[in-house]
C-alpha cells in the first residue's frame, strides 16, 4: 500500500525538478539558532555540515510571526 502510494503521489502530484530524483541532503539553520546567530555561528554550522556531507544548507531568518 505505502509504494502505490508515493508512486501515485510521484507520478500525480509532485511537480518540479526533483520529481524523479533524490534529493539533496540538507540542513537549515533554522533549528540550530532560531534568532540567535551571526555570521561566525552561520560558517561555523555550514562547516559542520560539510564534513557530515550535506548538500545543501538552507539559510531561513524565521519568517513566520506570532
Amino acid at each position: 500500500m505505502s509504494r502505490t502510494y508515493h508512486r501515485l503521489y510521484r507520478t500525480r502530484l509532485s511537480r518540479g525538478g526533483f520529481r524523479d530524483q533524490v534529493r539533496p541532503v540538507l540542513i537549515k539553520k533554522w533549528e540550530a539558532t532560531y534568532f540567535n546567530f551571526n555570521a561566525d555561528r552561520i560558517k561555523e554550522i555550514a562547516s559542520a555540515g560539510q564534513e557530515l556531507g550535506i548538500e545543501l544548507f538552507v539559510l531561513d531568518d524565521g519568517w513566520l510571526s506570532g
